[in-house]
Parts: structure tokens; C-alpha cells; sequence
């Protein structure tokens, strides 16, 4: 059934991060001061003839110098907490489009057409990021197979820990970029009597399809075989889901006929039985009439993706509202609100939908990406400007 009972619609701007980088017009490395490494060089034990080195800085890492040893070696912790010595040379108070820097060296990679900056690939499934450098810690995220995973400083210890900006994980993860075709004859060549491998490579097979192009069936269809050797039901009804999604992604309708279905007369939502034919946005005054007051309002920063700045929250809704235009544009809708009705080219969609049922109406509406599951992108207005998501249970 519908998760939460509900569905979003979204409004998505663009939005743009400008970072500006500090400039000092110190003669002097600041102690405790954040500092940027100009060029890839390695962080050492120590600074002497005895030194080792235990890792790499990239280009546009940040270290927190500590103090300076001779004027040549200074003495930093960088960002998974590990404490070295750097060549002085390499540190700078701000980065500039004309300093001379080297490439990254092995194992990192730059500009693959995956991600511009330096990175590596998650090389197992469903990897857990951690909040702090701890197998202990608060698990914050998940990596999936192939994903990227961008770096800054790359230890040389496979059990030490990477700060993967959203947390941490440990180096012995992360690697070149898998090939597709390793893991399906890896997969083939599993002894039958061997299912907890398979299993494992099934689930690499299945994340790491949803992180390429092309058909994700073949992946798909060997994690299904696996499922049935388990008779895990759960995994059967998943795998046999993703197949039928994966199958009508290769028929999705064009842009011009999903347009279409968006302008469409027969694509409306209802409100407690109300229809409006913009599921986008009602006037203030029709969300009061039908709505009510709300539980709660909650007072914003100025969004380039709203009118308003007020947010008017209900039990299964919330508006974005700017009284002055009489405009209350819509966030999200419940399903599980009385007469909430979301129809799409004449199709209902509400409470009572099985998410088996939707993907049957709408799978070649749909954009979907199995990283995300239970999450269904509909682009009828130039293409993600407005998303519909429906989760499902």
C-alpha cells in the first residue's frame, strides 16, 4: 500500500552554491587556522629521515595546521581526524585558478565523465556511512554499488576511515570503477551450493545496473534466481517489481506526450472531494474554503521555487501561501486525507492503489532509478520543474 498514504508534489529551482574562499593578508601560518593543499602531496609520520608516509592530500583539501617544524614541515589533521606532517610548500591560505598543481596520483581518479573532481567507487552493496570514524557510530547514509565517492584525503591503511563529506568509510571500500560484465560472470560462475555468495554478487549486480546505463533486467533476473533459492518472498515480489519497472523504462513516452498527459484535462487532483484542475496550486481562498484553518503555520526564508514564505500545514497537506497573489501553491497532498484523489490521464490514483497496480498504469510515464526505491518521478512540466513522488510500502 501507499507509504504514509501519501503522495509529494514538488516544486524543484535551481539553486545555486557559490563558495567564496577567504583571502589573508597574514604573512604568517595562523595555528588552529584552516588551510587549503594547493597540489596532491603526502601526509607523513614525521619530518625526519624516519618519516612514512600515511596517506595523500588532494588538491583542494582542508587541514587544520597545528605548527610549523623548521619552517619546511607543517603539522596538520586532516578531515578523518589523522594527525601528520605536510610539506610546507603545499599548504596555501586560498586557492586560485592560476596555482600549478599536479594531477592526482593511484589510485584516484579525476575527470572519468562520472565526476570531475578527485573520487573513487563504492565496490560492495548497501554501504554503510558512519557519522563519525568509528565502526561504532551512528550510521547517517548508505553508498550503493558503483556509486561515487568523492576524496580528499586517501589513507594507505585499508582499514582506516574516509571522509566521504556526507560521513565516513573505511579505504578498503572504495576502488576503480566496476565493469558490469565481471559481475555477471563473477555471478555465473558461483557454485550453485554457494548461495550466500551468490547472494552477496546479486545484490552488487542489482545496485551497481541501477548506477549504469542500460537494460537493468539481466542483473535483475539473476538476484530473482537468487531470491527463489531462499524462498524469501519479500525479495521474490522486489525483484519481480523492479523487472516490470525496469521493462517499461525501456518504453517511456517522449517528452511532447508526456506533456501532453500533464496538460491533459483528464490529469487533475482532488482536494476532500473537491477537484481542481492545477495540481500545483489552488487560491488561498479555495484551500481555506475546503481546507480550513491549519493545525500550524510555519514562518519562511524568501524561496525561489514558491511565491510565499508562509507555510500552512494540515493533516494531509501543506501549502506554501502568498495572501497578497491569493495563491496557496501545494507541497504535498496525503492520500490519507478523506477524498484526496490524485487522477493521472483519466487514472486514479489514492489510498486503496497497490504500488503493483500503479507501476501497471504508470510505468512508462515514470522516471525512476532503483537507488531510490518506492520513488516515482513524473516529469509532465519541463521535465522536473514539478516532480509527483508516490512511496509505496
Amino acid at each position: 500500500m501507499i507509504e504514509n498514504n501519501s503522495f509529494i508534489i514538488e516544486k524543484k529551482g535551481k539553486k545555486v552554491t557559490i563558495v567564496f574562499f577567504a583571502l589573508f593578508l597574514f604573512g604568517y601560518l595562523g595555528f588552529g587556522q584552516k588551510q587549503w593543499i594547493v597540489s596532491p602531496t603526502e601526509l607523513y609520520t614525521a619530518y625526519d629521515t624516519n618519516k612514512k608516509a600515511i596517506g595523500v592530500l588532494l588538491r583542494g583539501a582542508v587541514v587544520e595546521v597545528l605548527s610549523t617544524e623548521q619552517s619546511l614541515w607543517t603539522k596538520v589533521k586532516v578531515d578523518n581526524g589523522m594527525i601528520g606532517f605536510v610539506d610546507s610548500a603545499f599548504i596555501r591560505k586560498a586557492l586560485n585558478a592560476s596555482d600549478h598543481y599536479l594531477l592526482s596520483p593511484s589510485p584516484i581518479i579525476e575527470n572519468d565523465g562520472h565526476y570531475g573532481s578527485p573520487h573513487l567507487f563504492v565496490q560492495v552493496a548497501s554501504l554503510r556511512i558512519r557519522e563519525l570514524p568509528s565502526p561504532d557510530a551512528k550510521i547517517v547514509s548508505y553508498f550503493t554499488m558503483g556509486e561515487v565517492a568523492a576524496v580528499d584525503f586517501y589513507p594507505y591503511d585499508p582499514n582506516a576511515w574516509v571522509n566521504v563529506d556526507k560521513g565516513f568509510i573505511q579505504q578498503k571500500y572504495l576502488g576503480a570503477r566496476p565493469k558490469l560484465e565481471n559481475l555477471y560472470h563473477q555471478f555465473d560462475t558461483i557454485s550453485l551450493a554457494n548461495r550466500n555468495g551468490r547472494k552477496k554478487i546479486a545484490e552488487r549486480l542489482v545496485e551497481f545496473a541501477w548506477n549504469s546505463s542500460g537494460s537493468k533486467v539481466p542483473a535483475l533476473e539473476r538476484f530473482l534466481s537468487v531470491a527463489e533459492e531462499l524462498g524469501d518472498k519479500k525479495k521474490i515480489g522486489y525483484a519481480k517489481l523492479q523487472i516490470q519497472i525496469a521493462k517499461g523504462l525501456t518504453q517511456t513516452l517522449d517528452y511532447k506526450e508526456l506533456e501532453a498527459i500533464g496538460k491533459s484535462e483528464e490529469t487533475y487532483i482532488k482536494i476532500n472531494g473537491i477537484q481542481f484542475p492545477n495540481y500545483t496550486e489552488v487560491t488561498y481562498s479555495e484551500m481555506l474554503e475546503v481546507l480550513g484553518e491549519p493545525i500550524k503555520i510555519i514562518e519562511g526564508e524568501d524561496d525561489c521555487c514558491y511565491s510565499g514564505n508562509q507555510s500552512y500545514c494540515y493533516d494531509h497537506a501543506e501549502f506554501v501561501v502568498d495572501k497578497q497573489k491569493n495563491l496557496a501553491e501545494i507541497v504535498w497532498i496525503g492520500f490519507k486525507g478523506k477524498g484526496n484523489v490524485f487522477v493521472i490521464n483519466g487514472t486514479p490514483i489514492d489510498k486503496n492503489t497497490t504500488e503493483e497496480e500503479f507501476v501497471n498504469l504508470a510505468s512508462r510515464w515514470v522516471y525512476y532509478n532503483g537507488k531510490y526505491p518506492n520513488k516515482y518521478d513524473l516529469p509532465f512540466f519541463d521535465y522536473y520543474n514539478i516532480i509527483t513522488r508516490c512511496a509505496f510500502s
